[in-house]
């Protein structure tokens, strides 16, 4: 993980409520590491739960490009906006973050395949990249 949540509920709500406010400077320390993309999208995941598992968060300015992350759910463009415009800011490349969803595939989700919910999200998070890092 990129940064390992704290126990004690008030530094651990604090750290939470930083991550949202400025995820770009807590996870550049975390690149500076030499921490990967997939930790990075795996720690916004994570701030993001837990987030929406605890209705006492109040996160006031909220960076927009984690807002937008936060308030759009996996299958809407914006949610991939958010997260990538993140990424972007942090460095990552956009072949980094392709590389990162290769490996990071959904399983088949109701009545639909695994290979039908792949080629929905590898649609969808492709679209995102284009309008965050443009076409090549």
């Amino acid at each position: 993980m990129v940064e390992s949540l704290p126990n004690k509920d008030s530094k651990r709500q604090q750290f939470i409520v930083s991550s949202a406010q400025n995820p770009v400077e807590i996870l550049s320390t975390a690149r500076n590491k030499e921490k990967g993309c997939l930790e990075a999208i795996k720690f916004l995941r994570q701030v993001k739960e837990e987030i929406m598992n605890d209705n006492s968060y109040s996160i006031e300015g909220p960076d927009s490009d984690y807002a937008k992350f936060h308030r759009n759910k996996n299958g809407e463009n914006e949610h991939w906006e958010g997260l990538f415009g993140i990424l972007k800011r942090i460095g990552y490349s956009k072949l980094d973050i392709q590389t990162v969803l290769m490996d990071d595939l959904p399983s088949s989700i109701d009545e639909r395949s695994r290979s039908e919910v792949t080629k929905a999200y590898l649609k969808l998070t492709e679209v995102a990249l284009n309008t965050i890092y443009g076409t090549e």
